[in-house]
């Protein structure tokens, strides 16, 4: 069996090199084969010397290809373009992350048990060091390890950690919308009409992926920025998928329960900062959401942060 791992890159060099190192350290057993397909979004292709690099003792077949139009929409679709016809998965990564040695056996496991035909897991925030306690507890780095749960309980899965298998994109011709360009949201959207579609999806809390938090990224001007584009990402791409009357209906429900959630954490922010972060995480979200109702969309990627090592 064939397998095709995706991540698209832009301007994090060493960061590529760290993921990559990580999957050629992946368990596969001898049955299933690997390609590791790169999409480079820097017209300039930034990341040649990385793949240069790492090919030398890299196990995997490896593709490397420019996607010049910028718009991590754009260079999403690529990767599935690139991924062979012949490939039984298709599995999303991100740039500034490792994978666990297990991650691919133990979304390929959670598939088999299920038939689920998108399985994803957990990504876990790495913080820098001396990062502030209360920090850590934001909503918005990463995701919790509660209970293993299906899409419509727990949640949706993006491009961090998330496995499909080749006939969902063969079937529903749903690809990454790449308009407005840097709303970031396309990912969202994308598994939102796959839902809509029936397919059925699966959490795994055993197929783990790790995230290395850049210190730039760790401040509340983040978190608020982060919170209100989530809120507005996530209505947009309701309207997109669902009824004008259903999203105004649920967006506002979910708005109304954030915005008075807000208020109570703020009556206890005395007692911690934890309390006054979660006050803010859920006043932004929900204003994000509320102004995604006017049709209003935040383009919050036309700013990247790079890692720390970069």
């Amino acid at each position: 069996m064939l397998i095709s791992i995706c991540v698209v890159t832009y301007l994090r060099p060493q960061s590529l090199i760290r993921l990559l190192e990580s999957i050629n350290q992946i368990s596969l057993p001898q049955s299933i084969s690997c390609e590791m397909i790169v999409v480079d979004n820097d017209v300039n292709g930034s990341a040649k010397a990385s793949i240069e690099y790492i090919s030398k003792n890299f196990q995997h077949t490896l593709v490397y290809e420019v996607e010049p139009e910028r718009g991590i929409a754009y260079a999403r679709n690529k990767a599935l373009n690139l991924s062979n016809k012949d490939s039984s998965f298709v599995l999303f990564v991100d740039d500034d992350e490792i994978v666990s040695e297990n991650w691919v056996q133990e979304l390929i496991k959670c598939q088999k048990e299920t038939g689920a035909s998108i399985v994803y897991g957990p990504t876990i925030p790495i913080f820098p060091e001396n990062t502030k306690f209360w920090l850590k507890k934001s909503n918005v780095y990463g995701s919790n390890m509660g209970a293993q749960s299906d899409f419509n309980k727990k949640g949706h899965p993006n491009t961090s950690n998330v496995m499909l298998a080749k006939h969902v994109l063969k079937h529903s011709a749903i690809i990454f919308d790449v308009k407005p360009r840097f709303w970031g949201g396309d990912d969202t959207l994308f598994f939102l009409q796959l839902m809509k579609a029936k397919y059925r999806f699966q959490r795994t809390n055993k197929a783990i992926n790790y995230e290395f938090i850049p210190t730039s990224r760790c401040n509340i001007k983040w978190i608020i920025d982060r919170s209100f584009r989530n809120g507005n990402t996530q209505t947009i791409a309701y309207l997109r998928t669902f009824s004008l009357g259903y999203t105004i209906g649920r967006q506002l429900l979910k708005s109304i329960f954030r915005l008075l959630r807000s208020f109570l954490h703020l009556s206890k922010s005395i007692l911690s900062k934890r309390y006054l972060m979660l006050f803010i995480e859920d006043l932004s979200t929900a204003l994000g959401a509320i102004t995604g109702l006017t049709g209003w969309v935040y383009q919050g990627y036309k700013v990247i942060h790079k890692s720390d090592i970069d």
